[in-house]
């Protein structure tokens, strides 16, 4: 299983990346994936999502990034995984920022 969890691992950045795709139903299942990820394997993924996602939900330039930094967020929020908890406090801010956004798609993920 380490083998494969190293697997999964690498694979971690590259489904970050779809978070920012056009389709909003790419971006909907690279937020699902990343869940998926963070529950199987919290102290691998979490801390790259994290750096990954993040900053996306501040950038004014990049729409479909914003949108599919919630989309994730909102996935693992609604998810509840555990693992997620010493790190909610690093999401506060920017899902709060969120709230005023000027794309209302933005503000009702």
């Amino acid at each position: 299983t380490g083998e494969a969890r190293r697997q999964l691992a690498s694979l971690t950045s590259a489904v970050c990346g779809a978070t920012c795709h056009p389709h909003p139903a790419a971006r909907a299942a690279a937020a699902h994936a990343l869940t998926a990820l963070i529950r199987a394997m919290p102290n691998e993924a979490t801390p790259t999502v994290l750096r990954l996602v993040r900053p996306a939900m501040s950038d004014l330039t990049r729409p479909a990034a914003r949108c599919g930094a919630m989309a994730t967020f909102a996935a693992l929020i609604s998810a509840q995984p555990p693992q997620l908890v010493p790190y909610a406090v690093l999401l506060l801010v920017p899902l709060m920022g969120a709230m005023s956004d000027p794309l209302r798609g933005i503000r009702v993920a």
